[in-house]
């Protein structure tokens, strides 16, 4: 990140705690929280705030909440919603709610990780 890009991202997170979006748990782009054996990297703090999820380094899912929709898409952008809502949040959570939607939508990217791995053990069905 180049010195440029670090002010604009310095301003803007001062702005949203101004705005009171933040209040004092400000997460810088790349920081990570582990929920449920998932790792969450934080990739945008703010319209939207998104997340790339992995599990044993492995990419299961996508977070994004923009426009008060948050989804949680299997195993990347783009792929299957496991999970949808409409938390009060905006652009980002408020901050009373990002733990537990971001637990729910974990809840749900494990969920169909387990099944996908589930399926992919099964052997093939013989058809006579």
């Amino acid at each position: 990140m180049n010195p440029k890009q670090k002010n604009a991202l310095t301003q803007l997170a001062a702005w949203g705690q101004d705005m009171g979006w933040y209040e004092d748990s400000f997460m810088p782009i790349g920081s990570s929280i582990d929920i449920l054996n998932c790792k969450l990297v934080l990739t945008c703090f703010a319209c939207p705030e998104q997340y790339d999820v992995f599990f044993n380094e492995e990419p299961i899912g996508y977070l994004r909440l923009r426009h008060g929709s948050f989804s949680a898409c299997y195993p990347d952008v783009g792929g299957e919603f496991v999970f949808e809502a409409e938390p009060e949040g905006d652009g980002c959570f408020m901050e009373h709610e990002r733990l537990p939607y971001l637990h729910l939508a974990v809840e749900a990217l494990e969920a169909k990780h387990r099944k996908v791995l589930a399926d992919r053990e099964q052997p093939p069905s013989s058809q006579e």
